[in-house]
């Protein structure tokens, strides 16, 4: 377990973004133990056919760039894909009052389960059960409740797929009682916003801001909370021809940011460069051994 001691905070100087931030990036994948299927992944990840970012919620552009995720974007794809796995053996090493005192990075660095696991209270640790005995547990706890009684709690990261499935299983069952985290977060602002303008959600689409020629944000560092708004931004400061004072308060708020190439063999290549650490040495080779980890639990479960 990492000693929070150890970490050192120093003040960073660089611009945010850009090629640099690839790379420091690629430096972090690997230790997700990420094979070259990521790769791919990152290359379609926001962009027409491709898939969604789970790290925040602006739109895929009909025209993307390169590059179209930030780093806590590429983040977030790598936990989703990490190949860290947490197997029964971990828990038997670990009791729950230990894992309490982890930080929270030091458990999702634990990695992924592989077994379904249910809590015993004598040992106060997590145990490995089949399949057969989980579904049967929660189907007896479901059959002793109230449908209209219960809440079905789910994770804004969930795919559509999943959601969908689950929201079926809700109604089959008989109940509606959906909230998830997204909603539950946003709920505040879809009242307020329909108090005040009418509209519970934005009264805007992407290709406007291809069309307006000031863009005022309140109340957020585009910069970390939605870095590919940053491309809206600079074209939108293109068109104001070289609106000095509006572009000076911009840089003071947002801060000294990058952007990668545009498109093009070069900007391929470059990307290729940054990410070529994923695609080779230990962060391969230990996605392979969890693949076979995990295939392994699937057969004995």
């Amino acid at each position: 377990m990492r000693d929070d001691d150890d970490v050192k905070i120093t003040e960073y100087t660089a611009p945010a973004g850009g090629w640099g931030s690839m790379k420091g990036m690629a430096k972090i994948l690997p230790k997700e133990g990420l094979g070259p299927e990521t790769l791919d992944t990152l290359r379609r990840q926001n962009k027409p056919g491709g898939v969604m970012c789970v790290s925040c919620a602006w739109g895929k552009p009909a025209k993307p760039h390169i590059a179209e995720f930030c780093e806590n974007g590429a983040k977030a794809t790598a936990w989703e894909l990490s190949s860290l796995r947490v197997t029964p053996d971990f828990f038997s090493k670990h009791s729950v009052k230990e894992l309490e005192a982890w930080p929270d990075h030091d458990l999702e660095q634990a990695g992924r389960l592989t077994h379904p696991m249910r809590y015993d209270r004598a040992s106060d640790k997590y145990v490995a059960v089949s399949w057969d005995e989980a579904f049967a547990a929660i189907g007896a706890k479901l059959k002793s409740c109230d449908p209209t009684k219960v809440v079905l709690y789910a994770s804004g990261r969930a795919s559509l797929e999943t959601s969908f499935m689950y929201s079926l299983f809700a109604r089959m069952w008989g109940q509606q009682n959906l909230p998830d985290s997204s909603n539950m977060c946003h709920e505040t602002t879809s009242v307020g916003l329909k108090s005040a303008i009418g509209s519970p959600v934005a009264t805007i689409q992407m290709e406007d801001y291809d069309k307006c020629d000031a863009i005022f944000s309140f109340g957020q560092n585009v910069a970390t909370n939605a870095p590919r708004m940053l491309h809206n931004l600079q074209a939108c400061a293109k068109r104001a021809r070289g609106d000095r004072d509006l572009q000076s308060a911009a840089r003071a708020r947002l801060g000294a940011f990058r952007l990668t190439a545009e498109s093009g063999a070069d900007a391929d290549r470059q990307l290729d460069r940054h990410l070529d650490p994923i695609s080779s040495g230990e962060g391969g080779r230990r996605h392979r051994r969890a693949d076979r980890d995990l295939q392994a639990g699937d057969r004995r479960g």
